[in-house]
């Protein structure tokens, strides 16, 4: 299946947070003690299952993670499950990314910081009653690295789960911890000792690869069991987005083949250099002593347990041209006369320069700033009362894909 997108560099609208905030990074740091306080709810937990949704006047897509509960730190839950609802998704033929955004895939596990979520379905309904959206955005997920046996969101890692994350929370919080099962992860070799099964990671080949090309890393060593088709086992590889402060595991469907002495799997989008991790379906993890280097990224979707090469649409003489919002409505900012139309420029610039790709601000305005994947405008604009940017996030794009 090929995705083509219907915007600019991936991109269909550029959202840029009020004038005075205007930053070179798309993130700031919101402290743990705030993340805290404003989040509705805590708790920990691990995603089992994914489904996609338009919002109600289809415009935009949503992804409601469904996540098995363990421990509640802040609020109440009702029930085993709560939902997780962050932006982007594909619905058939039709997918939007937004960047940055928290990105969640089935068997993650951590600590969910939560408000209640705002979006509403297709049908004017938001989609289940204990629907929650991440408190700023990225930084409202302490994603476990299982096999360290720590966690990190993108500005720190937490070495001790339990000492340095836990107890941080319950302090702040004052209430009772309530647990629902499972426990806190330990580290791989722990876990193995007690088991008594040692997978052990020989060998990777290639040792140089590029990531969401379809090439394909070979992993071979001993006590990979047989796969589980990806609840638990799994193959891990160093995060790209955080320099390997995280990992990240393939697609499902990237696995091609599957035995007790060798892994066949395609290298996925967002990969970085870094080890590469095997987890069993007994949940038991080998790391490889060897580097694996990522040369270069492409990015491709990621639904469904699968993943799809994406390419640029020809939309204007080989290119993408952009248009500048003029929207003042609903608390907006005019962009096209703003002060940041200097500094977003020269910023263009380096990008047409270090990727070749044929960009241009031409000086087009448009009295919009609608999103959607089936835009065929390519916009750059304000934050308003109806776009707003979560807490920690100073900008966002949002790029729409179809068949």
């Amino acid at each position: 299946m090929k995705i083509s997108p219907t915007l600019i560099l991936a991109l269909l609208t550029i959202f840029i947070a009020a004038p005075a905030q205007a930053q070179t990074a798309a993130l700031y740091e919101v402290p743990l003690e705030e993340r805290i306080d404003r989040s509705e709810l805590i708790v920990e937990g691990r995603v089992v299952d994914q489904e996609s949704f338009w919002n109600s006047d289809r415009t935009l897509i949503f992804t409601a993670s469904n996540v098995d509960v363990y421990r509640v730190f802040k609020g109440q839950v009702e029930g085993e499950q709560i939902q997780v609802v962050t932006p982007g998704g594909r619905v058939n033929l039709t997918a939007q990314t937004v960047e940055p955004a928290l990105h969640l895939t089935p068997g993650d596990v951590g600590v969910f910081f939560a408000e209640r979520a705002a979006v509403l379905s297709e049908t004017g309904k938001t989609n289940r009653t204990n629907s929650y959206q991440p408190y700023s955005s990225v930084q409202g997920f302490a994603r476990y690295d299982e096999v360290r046996g720590r966690a990190s969101d993108v500005f720190t890692t937490y070495a001790n789960i339990e000492e340095d994350l836990h107890r941080s929370v319950v302090a702040r919080t004052g209430e009772p911890l309530v647990m629902k099962g499972y426990s806190v992860p330990k580290p791989a070799e722990l876990r193995a000792a007690k088991s008594g099964v040692v997978p052990v990671i020989l060998s990777i080949s290639p040792t140089s690869v590029t990531a969401g090309t379809n090439d394909v890393l070979t992993i071979n060593g001993t006590g990979f069991e047989t796969s589980d088709g990806g609840t638990n086992s799994r193959v891990f590889f160093a995060n790209a987005d955080d320099g390997g402060n995280t990992i990240i595991a393939a697609p499902a469907g990237l696995v091609s083949s599957w035995s007790d002495t060798q892994i066949q799997v395609r290298v996925p989008s967002r990969a970085g250099t870094g080890s590469v991790t095997v987890q069993t379906a007994s949940s038991l993890q080998a790391t490889s002593a060897t580097t694996l280097t990522i040369e270069y990224n492409l990015l491709t979707l990621s639904f469904g347990g699968d993943a799809w090469r994406t390419s640029l649409a020809n939309k204007s003489a080989g290119g993408y041209s952009l248009r500048m919002s003029t929207r003042t409505s609903d608390g907006g900012d005019n962009f096209a006369t703003s002060d940041a139309v200097a500094p977003f420029e020269r910023a263009l610039l380096t990008w047409q320069q270090s990727t070749g790709l044929n960009i241009r601000n031409d000086g087009a305005e448009i009295d919009s700033s609608r999103i959607s994947p089936n835009s065929e405008n390519d916009i750059v604009t304000f934050a308003d009362d109806l776009n707003v940017l979560p807490s920690g996030v100073l900008g966002r794009a949002f790029s729409g894909f179809t068949s």
